[in-house]
């Protein structure tokens, strides 16, 4: 034990404590009284011996009492510290980890919380003459407060350190302490820089680089013990190459406790429950944790928004719930190529087209079929086509463009279109059509008649979605990832475009056409990322609102954000089309949710030492002594009272 002002509390010891005994050593004087007895004469006599200014210190426990409070007070004001490891450097760098992981519920507060409260006692048990600087890190570190020996900005720092969600990556911070100890290097017969790593451990570092000029510790924050934790790890959502309607969502949740445990797991559609499935999961090895991954089924045509839940209780709710904004199907720039078709053109407008252009079939082939896909059609305008209808035309050449083709078949191998039997009926139905195929979604075809429609002949990879009397009158084809679709029959010639399913049956051709190439459905971003998302037209300003605000910039036809600190769902306003209208944000992290504490970090080839603020700082032990004199201050007065009575 040292002492942190002990010349106050000699100077203070000097001017008490024989005051003190003085009073002790002084003796009253009497006085004089008339008395009607001489029995009291002794008393008097023996008074009038001792009558003196000073007295022989006696044996007082009163005396004893008050010197214990005093020397307990003058102890108090020498400031009485205990120190563990010392000091001895004058710059100290504090690192502090405000990553996803130090959310982690430890005994009702947090691990960030935990790692302000060491991070002021380093700050109030440093040497007076120590420069601090302090480094918040997490996807990215910043300086949070510059060099500076103010204990009480230092301590405002630390206060002010912000909790995110965001992935630890501790090769940013050692990046900015670098050029700090380049400089103490180069000061000769200067100490290294004591840097203070305050972390639980988690990092997504691989290798940290070794910075010459440090001396690193490595404060691990968090019990041993905390592992109590079921996080969902990962979540995806694909589309359904041959039915793009459905949708194969992907979660995986992992357990890191040393013991089973079981949950329910909710799946939510645009705030409906769809399923609920119970998970059991295997108790966490050492070096493992127990996983289970789950494929759930569901039938999505639009935008829709899907909130998972797990029902289990644990240290670390930050993985307890994913969302995944699932993009509607994509606006189509089509190029119709007819002499000319009402039916056909009002049900391409209806059925989803950002943008159509129609072209007569000699005019077609005068323009070059590569610009379509490079610059599109529409007297210079730069629209790529994303879908070519040919109304009774069979081109020369057929571009690496999707297609639709009515009463004609398109030039590819294996494909022709063949005329009707001789003995064929004028006017006939359809024998049978492909139900379960996601271009026969919801199309009833029991009256539609056709007049003497043509029959396909049918390469091997070839769908086919409908047949007649004849043979196959509607099919479905693929070249090298490009997508054809074929009606023999003349719309002209049939009652189909006046039913309810010809519409039906165009929209779902539109969406097979547009998300056919787009199998990742599910769109989520995680903390410490930003979003990009397309910006409709005159919009200038555009914020959105979740666990915090992000004020976003509009580039041109983009909407930028910046980085996301939060895991949540972030909604925009003004309200924007789907799926820029809702940002979900997930951690889905298997390392941060990972909670239990890590014994040991490295630097390079070096071991970051390992320590506890409890050895590594000083504490001041004033108050024990305040309260021991307080204690003997009763018993003082205890004493004094009894003998007053007596």
């Amino acid at each position: 034990m040292s002492f942190l002002t002990p010349t106050a509390a000699l100077i203070a010891a000097a001017a008490t404590i024989p005051p003190l005994v003085a009073l002790y050593l002084l003796k009253h004087r009497r006085r004089p009284l008339r008395v009607s007895s001489t029995l009291l004469w002794r008393k008097a006599i023996e008074d009038m011996q001792v009558n003196a200014p000073f007295q022989k210190l006696r044996k007082n426990l009163l005396l004893l009492l008050q010197l214990i409070i005093l020397a307990a007070i003058l102890f108090a004001l020498a400031r009485p510290v205990t120190r563990g490891q010392s000091q001895e450097s004058q710059r100290i760098v504090l690192i502090v980890d405000c990553s996803g992981s130090m959310r982690t519920n430890e005994g009702g507060q947090t691990r960030l919380e935990l790692a302000r409260k060491a991070a002021a006692d380093l700050i109030e048990n440093a040497a007076a003459n120590s420069a601090m600087t302090i480094i918040s890190f997490a996807e990215n570190a910043a300086v949070v407060e510059p060099w500076t020996d103010d204990r009480a900005l230092l301590r405002r720092a630390v206060n002010g350190l912000k909790q995110t969600d965001q992935r630890s990556r501790l090769e940013s911070a050692m990046q900015l302490v670098e050029p700090f100890a380049m400089r103490q290097v180069a000061r000769e017969g200067a100490a290294p820089l004591s840097v203070y790593v305050l972390s639980d451990g988690r990092l997504h570092d691989t290798a940290l680089p070794e910075v010459k000029g440090t001396s690193m510790q490595y404060v691990r924050i968090g019990a041993p013990e905390t592992q109590n934790n079921i996080g969902i790890v990962s979540v995806d959502a694909r589309r359904d190459y041959r039915n793009p309607q459905s949708i194969q969502m992907h979660l995986r949740l992992n357990n890191y406790a040393n013991q089973p445990a079981t949950c329910n797991v909710t799946i939510r559609v645009n705030g409906v429950v769809e399923q609920v499935i119970p998970v059991s999961l295997a108790a966490a090895t050492q070096d493992a944790a127990a996983s289970q991954s789950m494929l759930v089924p569901l039938d999505i045509t639009g935008s829709a928004l899907i909130d998972c839940a797990h029902d289990h209780e644990d240290l670390f709710p930050t993985d307890n719930r994913v969302w995944l904004k699932i993009a509607p199907p994509r606006q189509l720039n089509v190029l119709l190529v007819s002499e000319g078709n009402p039916f056909l053109n009002r049900a391409l407008q209806a059925g989803g087209t950002s943008w159509m252009v129609k072209l007569k079939p000699d005019v077609y082939e005068t323009v070059n079929p590569d610009s379509f896909r490079r610059e599109g059609w529409d007297g210079g305008k730069a629209l790529p086509i994303d879908v070519i209808v040919f109304d009774r035309y069979r081109p020369k050449t057929l571009p690496p463009i999707d297609s639709i083709t009515f009463g004609q078949s398109p030039p590819i191998d294996g494909l022709r279109l063949l005329p009707p039997h001789n003995d064929a009926e004028y006017a006939q139905a359809l024998l049978d059509w492909n139900r379960r195929h996601p271009l026969m979604r919801y199309v009833e075809m029991d009256t539609v008649e056709f007049v003497l429609p043509p029959r396909l002949q049918l390469p091997d990879e070839a769908e086919l979605l409908a047949t007649g009397p004849e043979g196959p009158v509607l099919a479905a084809v693929q070249v090298e990832n490009v997508r054809h679709i074929v009606a023999a029959f003349d719309l002209y010639q049939s009652n189909w475009p006046m039913q309810v399913s010809f519409p039906v049956f165009i929209s779902n051709a539109l969406q097979w056409l547009a998300l056919g190439d787009q199998i990742q459905a599910g769109r989520s971003y995680r903390p410490g990322a930003a979003a990009v998302v397309s910006a409709p037209p005159d919009i200038k300003d555009v914020q959105y609102a979740g666990p915090t605000t992000l004020n976003s910039r509009v580039v041109g036809p983009r909407i930028v954000t910046p980085t996301f600190p939060l895991v949540g769902l972030y909604q925009a306003a003004p309200n924007l089309p789907p799926p820029a209208d809702q940002l979900a944000v997930n951690l889905a992290d298997s390392i941060e949710s990972d909670i239990r504490t890590v014994d040991h970090i490295s630097s390079g080839t070096q071991q970051i030492a390992t320590t506890s603020t409890s050895r590594m700082i000083r504490r001041e032990r004033w108050r024990w002594f305040i309260w021991a004199a307080m204690a003997v201050l009763l018993v003082e007065w205890l004493v004094y009272t009894r003998r007053w009575n007596i």
